[in-house]
């Protein structure tokens, strides 16, 4: 098995060299989100299949990870609320048909 020796500022291509070679496939290129976790789910299959016990714990380990890259690309991002400052007003409201209320003053 050969490890990446890469010092890529995109770890995301190291480890879907690593985990590529863990089943001898080749390297996916320009590695997105969506093909990354499916090369983490497959490589957690080949795993699961095991009958070595560490490889099987291995292969929970990377369905958890896919689990919550799966999650952190499909749940909407929510941002922190933050308090209005000293004064502030609600901002100005567009309207479908194009018109703006504008913010009391």
């Amino acid at each position: 098995m050969r490890s990446c020796s890469c010092r890529s500022a995109k770890p995301r291509a190291c480890f879907a060299a690593d985990l590529a070679a863990l089943i001898e496939v080749p390297v996916p290129r320009g590695v997105t989100p969506n093909a990354f976790i499916d090369l983490v789910e497959e490589v957690s299959d080949v795993l699961g299949s095991s009958s070595l016990g560490t490889w099987q714990d291995a292969s929970e380990d990377l369905d958890h990870a896919a689990g919550y890259l799966t999650d952190a690309l499909t749940s909407p991002r929510q941002r922190p609320a933050r308090p209005p400052g000293p004064g502030a007003h609600p901002p100005a409201r567009r309207h479908r048909d194009g018109q703006v209320t504008p913010r009391p003053s």
